[in-house]
């Protein structure tokens, strides 16, 4: 997180890593992800998740919904992914409860479902709990078409 490595307070820490994600969001060329996206940034509206797409080469977005069992189960398995894979895509989770337009933009029919993006474009659409295995797999298939696998 960029707070505790600037050493600020666990209240600044949202607040900064919206400000980097909104500067970061700014570039026009498709790259590789930087290292300042550490592990799995909630989104909240779909602005949000149109910049995040822009962000990286290669994003994963988990859509859940809060009373989901599934995608409590789940959640643990796309942080460990995420953690794994940090810096080479973006990993994005984004609430369809607070954002029913975005599911039915989306076209989720169901919780959770996993979309990664490969230079702004949909290339899989994963449903339900999925382990890690399957997820890591879906992942560094994207990555390599994106070129990344071995940065970061």
């Amino acid at each position: 997180m960029i707070s505790t490595l600037m050493g600020y307070d666990e209240e600044l820490a949202p607040i900064l890593e919206k400000i980097a994600h909104r500067i970061i969001s700014r570039r026009i060329t498709y790259t590789c992800c930087s290292k300042i996206f550490r592990g799995v940034l909630e989104l909240n509206d779909y602005e949000e998740l149109i910049s995040a797409i822009k962000n990286c080469k290669v994003t994963v977005v988990n859509f859940y919904s809060t009373n989901c069992p599934y995608c409590r189960a789940y959640h643990p398995v796309f942080e460990y992914v995420a953690s794994k894979y940090s810096g080479r895509a973006g990993f994005y989770r984004l609430n369809i409860d607070y954002n029913p337009e975005i599911a039915w933009r989306m076209e989720i029919l169901g919780t959770p479902t996993t979309i990664l993006f490969v230079n702004g474009k949909q290339i899989n659409q994963l449903y339900g709990y999925i382990t890690p295995e399957v997820l890591e797999r879906h992942v560094v298939a994207a990555l390599d078409k994106a070129k990344c696998l071995n940065k970061g």
